[in-house]
């Protein structure tokens, strides 16, 4: 079940970046209309921001996604 749960894993963490994503948009939507905009949120969206890109499989650094793949070659077993 290794390759399974790393591919579900994968999966997950593009969704959940998604939606990090989604709410950094919808609180800056929020705070710019209200004119609130703050360092506070600024520093909130840059860690937010970099949560999202550290966990989405999609913006890994090249030698990361290529060891990830790894993990699915060092198994034999077909149905996982």
């Amino acid at each position: 079940m290794l390759r399974t749960g790393n591919l579900n894993t994968a999966i997950k963490g593009v969704r959940k970046a998604q939606q990090i994503r989604e709410l950094i948009a919808e609180v800056e939507a929020r705070l710019s209309g209200l004119g609130q905009q703050t360092a506070e949120f600024d520093r909130w969206k840059a860690w937010a921001s970099s949560l999202a890109d550290s966990i989405d499989i999609r913006l890994w650094p090249i030698d990361n996604i290529q060891e990830w793949l790894m993990e699915f070659a060092s198994t034999n077993d077909k149905r996982d």
